[in-house]
């Protein structure tokens, strides 16, 4: 999030996804508020049949939303790891951890607001 041409820090996690309704699952931080609302929205496809394929759908965005602290720590360990690789010499064919490392910077950069 950017404020003012500053990057400003998440909500600190563990985060936790709650089921509201069928139409609302929330996010919360490990203090008990709300980060994140994941909504169904009726955009002329909802209906009887396909209700539970958007409630399924708003479900798995509530959890990966709920895992984005946890995601970014992995960047963050595997950026460092690749770093620490790539500084000890890695091969030119070592061509994974090249790409750990671009990979993680940019998870990173688009989780800071610099990307």
């Amino acid at each position: 999030m950017r404020i003012v041409g500053k990057v400003t820090k998440h909500t600190p996690g563990p985060w936790e996804d709650h089921y509201n309704s069928w139409e609302v699952s929330s996010v919360y931080d490990a203090e008990g508020r709300c980060v994140a609302e994941c909504r169904v929205f009726d955009d002329g496809l909802l209906n009887d049949e396909t209700q539970d394929e958007f409630e399924a759908i708003k479900d798995a965005n509530a959890r990966l939303i709920a895992a984005a602290p946890d995601l970014l720590a992995v960047a963050e360990i595997a950026e460092a790891f690749a770093r620490s690789v790539m500084e000890r010499g890695a091969e030119p064919s070592d061509e994974n951890a090249r790409q750990l490392q671009q990979i993680s910077r940019a998870v990173i950069s688009k989780a800071e607001g610099r990307s």
